[in-house]
């Protein structure tokens, strides 16, 4: 593949997932139902909106994440362009 071009706004969709990490992770000690499974440490002061952040933001961000690692790492294989091995050799 000779296009080895910079996807900016793939970047920026990538730095955004992140920033939405940080406000996700921020809000999870104000949500007023923590899920079933492990003990989340709450504030006293909680509402009904950070439940809401959570979950939509947890609704997509981390599949996101996933595609996007797909979509490098397919970049990746073919900017090296080798064979099969070579993919396994660099994941090890």
């Amino acid at each position: 593949m000779d296009d080895k071009r910079r996807y900016y706004s793939l970047d920026a969709l990538r730095g955004s997932m992140m920033m939405l990490g940080i406000v996700r992770h921020g809000s999870q000690w104000y949500i007023s139902e923590p899920s079933g499974g492990l003990p989340v440490p709450t504030d006293p002061s909680t509402a009904y909106v950070f439940d809401v952040i959570v979950h939509f933001i947890r609704s997509f961000r981390m599949p996101l994440f996933i595609v996007l690692a797909g979509f490098f790492t397919f970049l990746l294989d073919s900017y090296a362009n080798c064979d099969d091995d070579c993919m396994i050799a660099a994941a090890v």
